[in-house]
């Protein structure tokens, strides 16, 4: 479907069926997530390049266009190519702020950040997750606000602080019915934050339900993965 709305120059179209939840409000029912997860990044980003090097939009496409310019870096922050997904990021923001759209201005200055973190430029980060923070609660997005946080706190040095916003996230992801997100949160997160304080027996109860929520919802790589952690801290 893809590449034949491409090959009619049905761009938006062909963004649309990558990133259309079949379970409308779940990020992980998008055929775009399932590649992510079962590590076709290689063919995402072949994908996103199709769409960000033919794609001419229309001035009502250009939300669009900003949409296929971060998702295509995201692929490149996954493959650790940093600087070229930080020029797209830029890209995206600038066309985000042309259209008015200050929700994905703020998901793509969060990815950002998110690249600046994996690069140790740690007060950078700060400051965008900052302003990424703001704007989430401007716009009224709980779920973009909470994952935000998380990625703050994973720089705070103070690991009762950090845990304490990782956790204060998680009761965002419960009000709003994000499953997904909690179970990641327990395992990324919180459990790490719970083992490093010592805290070994409240992580592999964190871990043990994020497993639980992983199989409620069938995203098996989050069971073994909190599985794999358990069998590590009892090991």
């Amino acid at each position: 479907m893809f590449h034949h709305l491409c090959e009619l120059g049905q761009y938006s179209m062909a963004l649309g069926w990558l990133t259309r939840e079949t379970q409308p409000g779940e990020r992980y029912s998008q055929c775009d997530f399932w590649m992510q997860l079962s590590g076709y990044n290689d063919l995402r980003e072949a994908l996103y390049r199709r769409l960000v090097e033919e794609w001419r939009p229309q001035e009502e496409e250009r939300r669009g266009y900003a949409n296929a310019l971060k998702a295509k870096a995201d692929v490149l922050q996954f493959l650790k190519q940093c600087d070229a997904a930080i020029a797209l990021y830029d890209e995206a923001m600038a066309t985000y702020q042309q259209v008015g759209d200050r929700l994905g201005y703020a998901n793509a200055l969060k990815a950002k950040a998110d690249v600046l973190q994996f690069l140790k430029q740690c007060d950078a980060a700060i400051a965008l997750y900052d302003e990424a923070m703001a704007t989430y609660q401007q716009v009224g997005d709980r779920l973009g606000y909470a994952n935000a946080l998380c990625s703050r706190a994973n720089l705070l040095e103070d690991l009762s602080a950090a845990l304490e916003a990782f956790l204060q996230a998680q009761q965002i992801y419960i009000d709003i019915n994000h499953p997904y997100s909690q179970a990641r949160n327990l395992i990324l997160y919180i459990s790490s934050a719970q083992a490093a304080l010592g805290q070994v027996e409240a992580a592999v109860e964190s871990l043990q339900q994020s497993a639980e929520i992983g199989q409620a919802i069938g995203v098996d790589i989050l069971v073994q993965f909190a599985q794999q952690r358990m069998a590590e801290l009892r090991g």
